[in-house]
């Protein structure tokens, strides 16, 4: 389920016309349904292009309040919501190497 169309971007569905599997739906969606979407949600995406407002807020902010896991894209317009996770070295750990 792609949620796509804000109400408050300026910018068009980029989703539009591109090549979506056909397990994939495209759509906006009104309050009521997006609360119906998070609670059927095991994770919440996020992907933003990189701007210097707040893009995805609303999205970021109910997802959580409805305490589902996050995954954003990092945008210099989300730094004071989203924190980066830690991250970890790929590979095994120093300790499983002994």
């Amino acid at each position: 389920m792609i949620g796509a169309a804000s109400h408050w971007s300026r910018q068009r569905n980029t989703a539009e016309g591109r090549g979506i599997p056909q397990n994939v739906r495209v759509d906006s969606f009104d309050s009521q349904a997006r609360r119906e979407l998070y609670a059927r949600s095991a994770v919440v995406v996020v992907p933003l292009y990189d701007v210097d407002f707040q893009a995805g807020v609303t999205t970021i902010l109910e997802a959580m309040a409805m305490a589902k896991p996050v995954v954003v894209t990092r945008s210099q317009g989300q730094i004071d919501i989203v924190r980066i996770a830690a991250r970890r070295p790929v590979g095994p750990s120093p300790a499983s190497a002994r």
